[in-house]
């Protein structure tokens, strides 16, 4: 199963991340609840149409050619999925449930303590089975009152109330189900409320946590206070908020019944409290702002000016992929650096950063191609996240140059300034006589790897013209050199043997490769036939040649096929002996029934 269009799942569930106050908590969750999300089938739906896959690739941003890729894997029949909304806020509501459970637990807890050893599915079990405790244990105390100052009153009697003990907080937690009677600490720090609906009885039936927002530094602004957890990148926030509903749940931490909910709206609006919970009140339009957030080690550079935030961000992040410290998709996790760059209005700077980035990340690739060798270059190519960085952070720019035709130009020189490389491996020999030998022709093949991957559009005869030459080597040495066997492999993982055969037609080599590769079986069947009989004379001068003897005898073709794709890799091309297929004898047709019958008497 392949799972796309997750790029707006995980803006939802940054919530989930943001509801705890503490850095371990904070990270764990943004961890492991991204894992959940894209490995739990449940929370997906199957797509069944080509242009629904299409449309959620387009979620991703992903380039044309990963694109093409999910299209042709959805018509041969890969199951393609894509996360379902209403799943999707379901979980969500249930998630900021676990987080209230992991936020209450003390820090000398020992699942605190131990919290990157912890799945989000252990978590959720622990959540629910606390939760069901409560509920087991509802207090049943008649002195609902305790602890409880009204603070607005409905003309049925029902009414609102600020909850101000630790025994208050218990009581209207065992009610209610939930886990507000271990919020006392942030009550008692100042930067909580705890707000009750109760009927005319003093039973709750709504529970209101009041945040504080928390005052920053906006640059060009001064200190205004924000009803949002900031992240990096571009933060849409309402500002001037004294206190701000952070959350507002019914029993079991449900959502309040309609007549409940109704009454919360009305007070809210009364008292001018918004919030971030979907469905209540929010503050006016006039309060919006949109601020962008740079992190800078201890907290966030946070500006309005988009370009003053990008002045800040592109020299970090040139500094990051300079020292190594950083990749590209790093970039765009940890300092959303696209949705920074992409609402930037100067354009030569946006274009300067540009050809800075790609050249240093260049510089990057070149100096850690001798490392790394050329057989991983696409790998690492691929984990940096090199073209999603700039297909999000440059969409619909003008550069005036191709971001990657550096890089590609690069790619394409290391194969241009190698050869094939060939070597001679044993496959078997006679004690004090002949040996069979596999001769191993490694063909630079990164070029062939891009024309696959569909990375080097428009450069193919390029690339073939520079990989005539050296197949053309190939060919001659299996026409030079027939008994022995002929591995050709890629210097690159990525290139089949199928990919190998059609490269030589498609160098115009097809027919001479073919009349070698015809030639080359029976020659080494030749060599083999004598090697036997070498091996029977060894054994009567009483030298040991089971080993030769086993591996040569009936079948040899796949045992030594098999032998040379395990030592060479599976995908190598074995140029030698095939093993011989079974022929189908046709069923001889039954003989026919002649049935006879009496002569009839006049």
């Amino acid at each position: 199963m392949q799972v796309i269009g997750l790029a707006p799942a995980f803006v939802a569930t940054d919530v989930i991340a943001a509801r705890s106050t503490r850095q371990s908590v904070t990270e764990w969750a943004d961890r492991v609840v991204r894992r959940h999300v894209r490995r739990t089938p449940a929370l997906h739906r199957r797509l069944t149409t080509e242009k629904a896959v299409v449309a959620a690739a387009a979620l991703d941003r992903l380039s044309p050619e990963v694109v093409e890729r999910i299209v042709a894997a959805f018509r041969s029949g890969e199951e393609i999925c894509s996360p379902d909304k209403d799943r999707l806020h379901a979980f969500i509501e249930r998630a900021l449930d676990t987080m209230d459970f992991m936020e209450s637990l003390p820090v000398s807890d020992r699942r605190i303590r131990r919290i990157e050893r912890l799945s989000w599915a252990d978590a959720e079990q622990m959540s629910a089975d606390w939760h069901a405790s409560l509920a087991r244990v509802r207090a049943k105390s008649k002195d609902v009152m305790a602890g409880v100052r009204k603070i607005a009153e409905f003309p049925d009697g029902s009414f609102f109330a600020e909850l101000t003990t630790a025994q208050a907080l218990s009581t209207e937690g065992a009610e209610m189900g939930h886990c507000v009677g271990g919020y006392w600490n942030r009550v008692k720090g100042g930067d909580t409320r705890i707000v009750s609906l109760r009927d005319s009885d003093g039973h709750p039936h709504v529970t209101i946590e009041l945040s504080r927002p928390a005052e920053v530094y906006v640059e060009g602004r001064g200190n205004v206070r924000l009803m949002a957890n900031l992240h990096a990148g571009r933060n849409q926030v309402v500002t001037s908020v004294d206190w701000y509903a952070a959350q507002i749940r019914g029993k079991q931490n449900r959502m309040p019944v309609p007549k409940y909910a109704e009454k919360v709206r009305q007070w809210m609006r009364d008292a001018s409290i918004p919030s971030r919970e979907e469905g209540f009140a929010l503050r006016t339009a006039s309060d919006a702002l949109s601020i962008y957030a740079v992190p800078n080690g201890k907290g966030f550079f946070l500006t309005e000016n988009a370009d003053d935030a990008f002045s800040v961000v592109s020299q970090i992040a040139l500094k990051q992929l300079a020292s190594g410290d950083a990749t590209p998709r790093g970039l765009l996790k940890s300092l959303r650096i696209d949705e920074i760059v992409r609402a930037a209005s100067d354009g030569a700077a946006v274009v300067a950063f540009a050809r800075t980035a790609v050249e240093t990340f260049k510089a990057g690739l070149e100096a850690g191609c001798g490392s790394k060798g050329g057989g991983n270059i696409l790998r690492a190519l691929s984990e940096s996240g090199i073209e999603p960085f700039v297909n999000e952070c440059f969409i619909g720019r003008h550069l005036g140059f191709d971001p990657m035709g550096g890089i590609n130009e690069f790619l394409f020189s290391l194969d241009a300034k190698s050869d094939v490389s060939t070597f001679d491996h044993a496959v078997t020999g006679v004690p004090g006589g002949s040996s069979l030998l596999a001769r191993v022709h490694t063909i630079p093949a990164l070029g062939l790897a891009m024309l696959n991957a569909g990375r080097a559009r428009g450069a193919e005869d390029r690339l073939l013209n520079e990989l005539e030459p050296k197949l053309r080597k190939v060919v001659a040495a299996m026409k030079a050199e027939q008994g022995v066997y002929h591995v050709i492999r890629s210097s690159v993982p990525g290139v089949k043997k199928n990919d190998i055969v059609q490269a030589f037609f498609a160098c115009g080599l097809g027919h001479d490769y073919a009349v070698a590769a015809a030639q080359v079986p029976s020659i080494v069947r030749m060599a083999v036939k004598g090697m036997l009989l070498e091996a029977k004379k060894a054994r009567l001068a009483g030298a040991n040649v089971n080993v030769v003897s086993n591996l040569l005898s009936e079948g040899f073709e796949a045992r030594l096929s098999g032998l040379l794709c395990e030592q060479f890799g599976s995908e190598c091309l074995v140029v030698g002996p095939e093993p011989q297929k079974p022929v189908a004898m046709p069923r001889a047709a039954s003989a026919a029934i002649v049935k006879s019958y009496p002569i009839p008497r006049r």
